[in-house]
């Protein structure tokens, strides 16, 4: 089966005492088919989906159209960037400005 076959695992602390007990479990789930009923009711279901798009997928093609947002907002970020980098030179100029008054 898929779940059988594939690689996965499971993160956890350095000497935890859930490591065993999960290693248990994942074994028992293996050895009564529980994991190859899990895996066929959610990967088949995935698996289907992917086919049934897999067409309407292909259509798709990055094109200026769909990368307009981006570039739009990449920049009003340039913009706003620039507009803060002169707010920030004139207040350091007025700043230094009072300071050579006083």
């Amino acid at each position: 089966e898929g779940v059988l076959n594939s690689e996965w695992a499971f993160a956890f602390p350095r000497n935890s005492p859930f490591k065993s007990l999960i290693d248990g479990m994942i074994l028992q789930y293996r050895e009564n088919g529980y994991l190859s009923k899990v895996w066929k009711k959610w990967y088949n279901k995935a698996a289907s989906c992917a086919r049934a798009t897999k067409s309407s997928r292909d259509d798709l093609r990055f094109g200026m159209d769909m990368l307009s947002g981006l570039f739009l907002m990449f920049g009003i970020a340039v913009a706003a960037a620039c507009v803060l980098f002169v707010v920030e030179i004139l207040y350091y100029a007025i700043i230094k400005c009072f300071q050579t008054s006083w």
